[in-house]
């Protein structure tokens, strides 16, 4: 999503602008797609950063762009259209 994002962009993961600078040690990977199951206490994904405090940050925002529900939600299609 696209608040996932701009949460990155906190830790120098994405920029802002072609000036930017990224750190290439940050990051994250968020395996879980929407529809997929996911266990009580099962990870979301992992961010890596080399600052804690901003990680902290960051793996907050990215929870809050998430909507968890118990009733099964359709998959979306991966590709929409082929030519």
């Amino acid at each position: 999503s696209q608040a996932i994002g701009y949460a990155l962009i906190d830790i120098n993961a994405g920029r802002k602008n072609l000036e930017s600078k990224l750190n290439y040690a940050t990051g994250a990977y968020l395996p879980k797609k929407i529809g997929d199951k996911i266990g009580r206490e099962e990870k979301l994904g992992t961010v890596y950063c080399d600052n804690k405090d901003m990680g902290k940050i960051v793996c907050d925002k990215i929870l809050a762009s998430y909507k968890l529900q118990s009733n099964k939600v359709t998959k979306e299609k991966v590709i929409l259209k082929k030519f």
